[in-house]
């Protein structure tokens, strides 16, 4: 007996080959002064839904962190001279 080989007809429709998936494009981190911007505007309180959206993707934690701690340091070092020039 002689195996039999099945051969697609001719009109079979070809299979399509799969297609590679898409690459991601890299999300581009905020600069140093976006950050600055960011964290200034957090400080003030005033912020739009859709900025809080956008800085979401790229802004990174720890920089936010440490542009926040700098400001607040900033920030309390000028309050401290405003009072001893005043007081002073």
């Amino acid at each position: 007996m002689v195996p039999l080989q099945s051969q697609p007809p001719e009109s079979a429709p070809a299979i399509p080959e799969p297609m590679a998936p898409a690459m991601p494009e890299p999300l581009r981190r905020a600069s140093v002064m976006q950050t600055v911007r960011v964290v200034a505007w957090s400080f003030i309180g005033i912020r739009r839904r859709a900025d809080h959206d956008r800085d979401a993707v790229h802004l990174h934690p720890l920089g936010v962190i440490g542009v926040g701690i700098g400001m607040a340091a900033i920030f309390v070092l000028t309050l401290v001279a405003i009072v001893r020039t005043i007081a002073g």
